[in-house]
């Protein structure tokens, strides 16, 4: 299974596929510039509640963190995002949000960590 995803059409068309086969799509999004343990925990948990995991990042013009940020390209954050065994596939959405991606691919579930509790 290819990991990292380009196009929109390509990640379209493996999401219409994998619905074909009665699987459940977990959505998540983020910079994911610096990750740590607890982004870990955070892919583990959104995981566990579908069988595909996408993982979709800011791309690079509309991180804006502060100087500097992201401190790793997206390039680098996708490579290193697929290198991760439990996400399936990385996505760079060119977007200032995950509204679009969201619609694009209608996830089963899209999760957001527990620092957006409240919001």
């Amino acid at each position: 299974m290819k990991k990292v995803i380009l196009s929109k059409n390509s990640l379209k068309k493996e999401i219409a596929k994998l619905r074909r086969k009665g699987k459940k799509i977990v959505l998540v999004h983020g910079v994911f510039d610096l990750v740590h343990l607890g982004h870990i925990y955070y892919f583990q948990e959104a995981k566990s509640y579908g069988d595909i995991l996408i993982v979709s990042i800011t791309s690079d013009k509309f991180v804006n963190k502060g100087l500097n940020k992201p401190y790793f390209q997206e390039r680098e954050r996708l490579k290193f995002l697929s290198q991760l065994s439990l996400i399936d596939f990385v996505y760079c959405n060119d977007a200032k949000d995950a509204s679009g991606i969201i619609n694009l691919i209608k996830p089963n579930f899209y999760i957001k960590g527990p620092d957006y509790k409240k919001k």
